[in-house]
């Protein structure tokens, strides 16, 4: 009986060994983009190490949490103030760095309201009682206010959905979900997004090559030969020039002119299958037809009551032959299946 005893007494301690070496908590799969903007796995579980409650008391904690949170593009954390007079709010200074910058494509940086706003959402999980962030963006050199951005845990609700107050691993895929994937891919330069109309994606990219009725109903506007910038954080140099074959667009109809669909066909894509799974992480899904794969990322809604949008990519043989934004995932409305 000793020596059973023993033995379960051995087995419960090299079980609690072995989680305390694995951790106890299970961590999100990482992606190249996320890291690139300084949300990993550690970060978000430095952040959430040091959850408090929102009080004057507490300014030491606060202070450590500010300090984590990921650093916007072009800024350099300087202070932050707790206000208390009608509601609890956090307001946080960044001054201009020119030396931190985001080196890819053409030195845009499509990310400025994402990583406020993911940064908003680790403060409401790590400090209790906070009702309002406000983030200040000043530039020194003139000593004026440059922008000031401002959130509230119902806002970013209506932005997050459902997960808004959540643990690891949750916590980093929402913010890893919040990433503009369709601004940072597709058409990086000029900005398309789906449900705009014909005039502003002429506006962008001028006059279309052609302009096609298909029997489903949708409109089809055509551009050949447009160069687009596609960018590879995981490699060196940050981005790669292409000159795309096919870049279409597809609108409801001629009343009812949104933009629905996006495509952009090319035999020089530079990104492999394992290029876009590293950077971005777990598609949405990933299916296989006909020989090739199909793969998508669930976009954010700009608004609320905006139907599911994707943005897709399709390989053959690891090579990618097409990528661009949908509205669902009927790919048939593109003959492309």
């Amino acid at each position: 009986m000793k020596s059973v005893k023993f033995i379960n007494i051995a087995l419960v301690f090299a079980v609690f060994t072995l989680i305390l070496l694995c951790g106890c908590r299970k961590r999100a799969d990482e992606n190249a983009m996320m890291t690139k903007l300084g949300y990993t796995n550690v970060v978000i579980e430095d952040i959430l190490s040091n959850s408090t409650v929102f009080s004057h008391d507490n300014e030491q904690e606060i202070a450590r949490i500010t300090e984590l949170l990921p650093l916007p593009i072009g800024r350099a954390y300087d202070s932050f103030s707790l206000q208390t007079d009608s509601i609890n709010e956090i307001s946080i200074v960044y001054t201009y760095d020119p030396d931190n910058v985001y080196a890819g494509g053409n030195g845009l940086n499509p990310f400025y309201e994402t990583v406020s706003e993911n940064n908003a959402l680790l403060l409401f999980n790590s400090i209790g009682g906070l009702e309002k962030v406000n983030f200040d963006y000043y530039y020194y050199e003139d000593g004026g206010l440059n922008r000031m951005e401002s959130y509230t845990l119902d806002g970013l609700t209506a932005r997050f959905g459902e997960k808004t107050l959540s643990e690891e691993p949750d916590l980093y895929e929402t913010l890893a979900g919040n990433i503009q994937i369709a601004e940072f891919y597709f058409a990086h330069y000029s900005r398309i997004y789906l449900g705009e109309n014909p005039d502003e994606i002429v506006y962008r990219s001028g006059e279309p090559d052609e302009i096609t009725a298909l029997p489903n109903g949708f409109w089809v506007y055509l551009y050949k030969g447009l160069e687009q910038a596609f960018i590879m954080p995981e490699k060196p140099g940050g981005s790669a020039q292409i000159l795309g074959d096919i870049d279409v667009y597809y609108f409801i109809d001629q009343l009812d002119s949104r933009l629905y669909a996006t495509r952009g066909v090319s035999d020089f894509f530079p990104e492999s299958y394992d290029d876009v799974i590293l950077t971005l992480g777990k598609p949405s899904s990933e299916r296989t037809i006909d020989g090739r794969k199909y793969i998508s990322y669930l976009l954010r809604r700009d608004e609320p009551e905006e139907p599911d949008k994707y943005y897709y990519y399709i390989f053959e043989g690891g090579k990618m032959l097409e990528s661009g934004l949908i509205y669902g995932e009927d790919y048939s409305v593109l003959n492309v299946d």
